[in-house]
């Protein structure tokens, strides 16, 4: 059976951003560091890492090596899931990043966020409600993976 470049790829790709790097800092990660455009020739199908830098992916991103080369199952769902939950955090956290600059210019410019208790609490309240339901589909994104990869080692056996 004939390797399918482009899925490999595209599984490469979801590892790369699940770890939230670009292609120049993934392939300055690996092991005798790649260049930007060579982890870009492996996501777009164009050509396969050899067996070595495989392992290395698959160390990296904590994935097995038969979901990198293998015909799509159920984890490939789930990774892809947990690779959006993921980027979801980071929008969370940015939007928390952005709410305290919109109070510290509110601040400065003679307001006293503090003063408007109600809006302050509500702000903080939605804020906690979406880390805590991000960090709960996150945490069970982890163990349907671990879950999977327990049941697949075990059927390997």
């Amino acid at each position: 059976m004939k390797t399918d470049k482009k899925a490999v790829g595209e599984r490469i790709a979801r590892v790369r951003k699940g770890l939230g790097m670009s292609r120049e800092k993934f392939g300055e990660s690996l092991p005798n560091a790649t260049s930007r455009q060579v982890v870009a020739q492996w996501e777009t199908g164009i050509a396969l890492p050899s067996m070595d830098r495989l392992l290395d992916i698959s160390e990296m991103g904590k994935v097995s090596l038969d979901y990198l080369l293998k015909e799509g199952d159920i984890s490939d769902y789930v990774f892809a899931l947990s690779t959006y939950v993921t980027g979801y955090n980071n929008i969370v956290t940015d939007n928390q990043e952005a709410i305290e600059g919109m109070k510290a210019l509110f601040t400065a410019i003679g307001g006293d966020y503090k003063k408007s208790a109600e809006v302050s609490q509500k702000i903080e309240s939605e804020e906690q409600k979406i880390v805590e339901a991000s960090k709960t589909i996150l945490d069970l994104c982890h163990q349907t993976i671990y879950e999977l990869r327990k049941q697949r080692i075990s059927n390997d056996i």
